[in-house]
Parts: C-alpha cells; sequence; structure tokens
C-alpha cells in the first residue's frame, strides 16, 4: 500500500469511497489501479495479495525495486536524496538523566513552529540554542499532552526503542529533556526539514519521476526491514 501511495501522488486508497463500500471493495478481493510501468504494477500487485503467504518479503521488494532502475541509475546516491524519507516517530525515569550523555537543558530549547498535534502527543520545531546566538541545532521535539504513569511508562518505552535504532532512513534520536521540576519529559529527535513523506509527495507530484518515487519506496524498505 505504500509502494501504491508513492506512486499515486500521496493519495490515499479509496480516499473517494464511505466505509460500506470501501469494505464491498476488499471482500470482493479488488485490485487497486496500477501505474502504467507494467514491471512496477506488477510488483505493486504482488505486494496486495489477499492472501499473506503470496506477499513478498522486504527483502524481495528491495531486490524487484532495484532491478526496475536502469543500470547508470545509482539507487541509494546520498546526495541525490531529496529528500531522504526516514520512518518517525510522533511521538525517562531518573535513572536515563544519569546515564543519558545527549541530556538537554529545557532553557535552551527555543520554540520555533509546531510540526503535529495528536490525542498523546505533539512534536515542535525548536532550535537548541545554549550560546544564545540562533546558531544553535534545529530538532523535533516531542512532548506528551497528558503525563499521566501509563502515557509516561509507554513513552519511556518509546524512547529506549528509539535510542537503539541506528540506519540511515529512521529518524535520529538526539536525547530528552526534564522540564523544571521534572513533572514533563521531551524527546528530541534529528529534525527532517521534508516533512512528511504524503505531504512531500501532494507537494511535488508533477516534478517526481517514476525513479524518484521508487527511490522513496526503496528506503522505506530497507528501514522496515532494519525493524
Amino acid at each position: 500500500t505504500t509502494l501504491w501511495e508513492i506512486c499515486s501522488g500521496g493519495d490515499k486508497p479509496l480516499n473517494a469511497l464511505d466505509s460500506q463500500r470501501k469494505l464491498q471493495f476488499y471482500e470482493d478481493r479488488h485490485q487497486l489501479p496500477a501505474p502504467n510501468w507494467t514491471e512496477l504494477a506488477n510488483l505493486i500487485n504482488n505486494c496486495m495479495e489477499y492472501e499473506a503467504d503470496f506477499r513478498p518479503s522486504f527483502r524481495a521488494v528491495i531486490r524487484d525495486l532495484n532491478s526496475l532502475f536502469t543500470p547508470d541509475y545509482e539507487l541509494l546516491t546520498e546526495n541525490d536524496m531529496l529528500p531522504n524519507m526516514r520512518i518517525g516517530a510522533l511521538g525517562l525515569s531518573e535513572a536515563f538523566e544519569g546515564r543519558d550523555p545527549t541530556y538537554f537543558e529545557e532553557r535552551h530549547l527555543k520554540f520555533l513552529q509546531q510540526l503535529g498535534k495528536g490525542n498523546f502527543g505533539s512534536v515542535e520545531m525548536c532550535r537548541y540554542d545554549p550560546l544564545q546566538d540562533n546558531t544553535g541545532e534545529v530538532v523535533a521535539v516531542k512532548k506528551l499532552q497528558h503525563s499521566t504513569e501509563e502515557y509516561l511508562r509507554d513513552f519511556e518505552r518509546e524512547i529506549e526503542i528509539l535510542k537503539s535504532l541506528q540506519h540511515d532512513n529512521i529518524v535520529k534520536y538526539k536525547g530528552v529533556c526534564y522540564s523544571a521540576g521534572r513533572r514533563n519529559l521531551k524527546l528530541i529527535m534529528e529534525y527532517l526539514p521534508y516533512g512528511s513523506l504524503r505531504d512531500y509527495l501532494q507537494k511535488h507530484k508533477d516534478r517526481l519521476d517514476h525513479k524518484k518515487l521508487l527511490q522513496y519506496a526503496s528506503q522505506i524498505c530497507k528501514g522496515m526491514e532494519y525493524l
């Protein structure tokens, strides 16, 4: 489905149908309209097999995506990745502060703008500026809407998982920050200036060719395979 969305300019599948018609579509085992590129259409259809056992693995999808490129096209040239899409997190106890070398001080975080907000948390773009000269690093800061014990425990687990991940196509962990009085915990992450892939596709779909779209799909597959 992700590959289909990438090749469809960020559109959501069956976006024009109501819930009942969507259910009927899948009960009748219909297929979403595929791109004109025959080999790519076959790959998407294979990934959307209704029988899970017949779907290709992430490794097989990466292999097939690679095979669709012409020999003179470099798949993952770092300088050409605009943007380098990464899987993001939207979204500690006292022990974290003592052993985490990337502990951020709240007083040095300057709010720039809000990036997103959900039921459980929000993400802000901030500048971490200890020198107070507007030269500090721009980061993404996630914080909880409600700091209940249960939410905080889940948030700590999320942070521990993100800390353990090291991959070019997964958003990078920067550190943590406590508010004054240690009442709230914030997760500091790498800031990705191009935003979400869906928004990027919808904004730039007229100038993205199939090779660039396949590049994004391959990056997502590599990140998912790592996870």
